[in-house]
């Protein structure tokens, strides 16, 4: 089965899952632009400097000017991202060819060079019956998030710029609420994580009180190159997927209160013939209270080695190490939780949430540095253009084996919380709007999984734009 399924997502099978993609595409695009909303277009340009390594230990700087058109018609949207590296040498005006002329002479250095110089392409709004955006993607989830939850392919960001794609269609915008579809690819130049949910709602016909509102679903998700971002490993020929279904009942759908419960089931699949195929499940509620108030419980019961939310949002940190996990010989059965909570004020200027999950015992007690052994905090925090005047952010802290330091000792749970020399990913933005320039200043710090003793690279950096239209 795995097999068949494996060969399924190659390259013949991509390219006709992509064909009925563009099919679709074009029988859903009239309905976005029938949506209310006129059109629009937007130009910023961005002037500053950017260094170059290369042989010499001296580097190069070109000056740089970034152009990001952007047009909307209705809720269809497409924005570029062009830039322009130039300098001024003894052989007069030189231009960097590196952002024109790709590295690699086949498809793939054509899609990596020119794929980013799309900032986004949009059909529909998230949650709306038809959404289509391909782009950066910074919360792709699947169904109750259990296989694939807020996977975020802008990691590498601003050296390297990812382009992605999420399709969803609801048979609501047929007239047919019967079933519809989610997908997500994270890289459409390798076409390396793939995944695919189908859901049915069976009794969306019938006027039965609760257990009308049921969806059932499946999901398939693949990795085809585990270690496609780190040069330091090699795994050939590796693939990992993920097999599983959901079940999600509104039970309350009042004004003022919405309660839903879920339950998932996966197995893990690698092609090594090593790996463990682990299987996990997991029931739970969300709720959401007063229009503002969010908050969410999980029990899982998960099988030895089995890691869930297995693409996560710093999988593509990770992806090694996850993939060593499942081969793992120390692993044990265990019970794990999830609680998250937050809120969403003036429908969407202020947005909080953090999430909080973790095993119940050592689950891998042969490995104390096993990220099944610990803690996992996320919290996200933005702050709309518009509700202070000039001012908006958004900010994501992401922490990783809490209550454990670099060397493999055990540390206070809450003296580790916030310590982000281990583990953790921050990302802030902070922007500040004065006529038409937009000011942007940018801190990530990031840690190497492959190197955990190293302290996290740090990056800041301060952007001015002229929003010209």
């Amino acid at each position: 089965m795995t097999k068949k399924l494996v060969r399924m997502f190659r390259l013949p099978g991509i390219i006709r899952f992509c064909g009925a993609l563009i099919g679709l595409v074009i029988i859903t695009s009239p309905m976005a632009f029938s949506q209310a909303g006129g059109p629009g277009f937007g130009l910023d340009m961005l002037l500053g400097t950017s260094f170059f390594a290369n042989d010499s230990s001296s580097g190069v700087t070109y000056q740089k000017i970034a152009l990001s058109p952007d047009v909307e018609l209705g809720d269809f949207g497409i924005g570029f991202n062009v830039d322009l590296h130039y300098r001024f040498t003894e052989d007069g005006f030189q231009v960097r060819k590196e952002d024109w002329i790709p590295s690699q002479s086949d498809l793939q250095g054509f899609l990596n060079l020119y794929l980013p110089k799309f900032s986004y392409l949009r059909i529909g709004r998230r949650g709306a019956p038809v959404y289509i955006k391909a782009g950066s993607i910074k919360d792709a989830t699947l169904g109750n998030g259990f296989i694939v939850g807020s996977y975020d392919n802008t990691r590498f960001m601003p050296d390297k710029r990812i382009i992605g794609l999420n399709f969803d269609v609801d048979g609501r915008v047929f007239d047919f609420p019967l079933i519809g579809f989610q997908t997500f690819a994270g890289n459409l130049a390798v076409l390396d994580v793939l995944a695919g949910r189908v859901f049915i709602r069976p009794f969306s016909g019938l006027e039965i009180p609760v257990i009308g509102g049921l969806q059932v679903g499946g999901t398939y998700a693949i990795d085809q190159d585990p270690d496609q971002h780190d040069a330091s490993s090699s795994l050939p020929d590796k693939t990992v997927s993920v097999l599983g279904g959901d079940l999600f009942l509104p039970l309350i759908s009042e004004e003022l209160l919405i309660f839903n419960a879920h339950a998932d089931y996966a197995q893990i699949m690698t092609s090594d013939a090593s790996g463990t195929n682990p299987t996990g499940t997991s029931v739970g509620v969300t709720a959401q209270v007063l229009k503002f108030l969010n908050w969410k419980a999980q029990l899982r019961f998960l099988g030895a080695n089995f890691v869930p939310g297995y693409f996560g949002p710093t999988y593509d940190l990770t992806r090694v190490s996850k993939y060593n996990t499942l081969s793992s010989a120390t692993g044990e059965s265990h019970t794990g939780w999830l609680a998250s909570g937050g809120f969403n004020l003036l429908e969407g200027g202020v947005v909080f949430n953090v999430s909080l999950d973790g095993p119940i015992g050592t689950p891998d007690p042969g490995n104390v540095k096993s990220e099944l052994n610990h803690p996992h905090l996320r919290g996200v925090f933005l702050v709309s253009e518009g509700l202070i005047p000039n001012f908006s952010m958004d900010a994501v802290y992401d922490k990783t084996l809490i209550g454990i330091d670099s060397s493999g000792n055990t540390i206070d749970f809450f003296e580790d919380l916030f310590d982000p020399s281990t583990d953790t990913v921050i990302e802030a933005h902070l922007n500040y709007k004065t006529g038409p320039a937009l000011i942007t200043l940018e801190y990530k710090l990031t840690f190497d999984p492959a190197n955990p003793s190293l302290p996290p690279s740090i990056a800041s950096s301060v952007e001015t734009k002229l929003v010209l239209f």
